[in-house]
């Protein structure tokens, strides 16, 4: 299920998905920020790395395992809200959206 996005200023238009797991952030982590230009979830991924990549910390394989897991699974919605926060207009909501999943956006419930 994709929502579809278009900033006011640039016309830019953003096809999103808000309900699936996101392969690409559990095998790439920070990188899919980056390439997104997703600065926010850039820093904090770059951040949670360098706290478990250089500094030695017990059970950081287990870390990045699970920052990877929790990632795959709500890095797209984190990236769909932080568009809408940024002035981002949704254009398009995807047949079959719950009035939660609207209210998880922080849309209202009749948009659907």
């Amino acid at each position: 299920m994709k929502i579809a996005l278009t900033n006011p200023v640039t016309n830019q238009i953003k096809e999103c998905p808000i309900d699936t797991f996101n392969w690409w952030v559990f095998f790439f982590s920070i990188l899919v920020p980056l390439y997104r230009r997703d600065w926010k979830w850039f820093g904090i991924g770059l951040l949670l790395a360098v706290v478990l990549f250089l500094i030695p910390v017990p059970g950081a394989s287990k870390g990045c395992a699970a920052i990877g897991l929790i990632g795959g699974f709500f890095y797209n919605f984190w990236y769909v809200k932080g568009l809408i926060r940024n002035g981002w207009k949704v254009t398009t909501l995807p047949n079959g959206i719950t009035p939660k999943q609207l209210k998880r956006l922080g849309l209202p419930s009749t948009a659907a």
